[in-house]
């Protein structure tokens, strides 16, 4: 059974939702914990961007559950624009997940603003064309990057106190076994372009393999919003491929 425009779009707003609110809540418990200075807000600030934090929460609420499009235009203007403001205010510390909410809520808040069916195509594939330009940008640049190339680089991460784990540092022995696990990311990142070309079976296999490496870095290297973020797209990967499947057999 194939993945049609509106199921696609319903699991995108799904997944981007979940990743608002639980980046949202990290936010706010990081400007709770924080002593003066907060790396996030000062301490005269701190309840002017904890209401805005509130805000980007309830928008990620209405992203997922929101009817389409009467609650979803409004609710992903505003995750936009909150999350716009906390990656203005946030000079470092910023991940790949936070642009990827950014910019999935803004193109989001464009489709539902023409909701025709057109339009969501053009969403989907524009959803697609982002998740396939991340991987394949962090898989040749670390490509370029001899340390990742040797794996010390990802063997160096994971004997961190902010993304180490015991277990894996073991694993991931430098001049042993760290080069085929940096090998492995390089290859599966570089080579996810072709998630478009093997149809739904297909999409579905390199989404899965995507999701799952993130559900491990999460595991490993407490990086939680990854799974939810780099997901949202992942549908609009799964239509686009059958969409190009049966242009190309016709």
């Amino acid at each position: 059974m194939s993945l049609d425009a509106g199921a696609a779009v319903d699991l995108l707003r799904l997944f981007l939702g979940a990743a608002l609110v639980l980046s949202s809540l990290e936010w706010l418990r990081l400007g709770a914990e924080w002593r003066p200075p907060s790396y996030w807000a000062p301490p005269d600030d701190r309840a002017r961007w904890a209401v805005v934090v509130a805000l980007r929460l309830l928008a990620g609420v209405g992203v997922a559950l929101g009817p389409w499009p009467g609650v979803v235009l409004p609710a992903a203007l505003l995750a936009a624009a909150t999350s716009l403001a906390l990656m203005v205010r946030v000079r470092w510390g910023l991940e790949g997940a936070d642009q990827m909410q950014f910019v999935l809520s803004a193109a989001l808040a464009l489709a539902a603003a023409v909701p025709e069916p057109g339009v969501q195509r053009a969403f989907l594939a524009f959803a697609a064309t982002l998740s396939v330009a991340a991987y394949t940008t962090a898989g040749v640049m670390k490509a370029g990057m001899a340390a990742w190339r040797d794996g010390s680089l990802l063997a160096a991460l994971l004997r961190t106190r902010q993304f180490g784990h015991p277990w894996m540092a073991r694993l991931v022995v430098p001049g042993r076994t760290a080069p085929a696990f940096g090998w492995m990311v390089i290859v599966a990142e570089s080579a996810f372009p072709l998630a478009l070309l093997g149809g739904e079976a297909g999409a579905l296999a390199f989404c899965a393999a995507a999701l799952g490496f993130h559900v491990t870095t999460a595991f490993v290297m407490g990086l939680n919003v990854f799974p939810w973020a780099f997901a949202a797209p992942l549908p609009a990967v799964v239509f686009w491929a059958g969409e190009l499947r049966r242009l190309l057999v016709q």
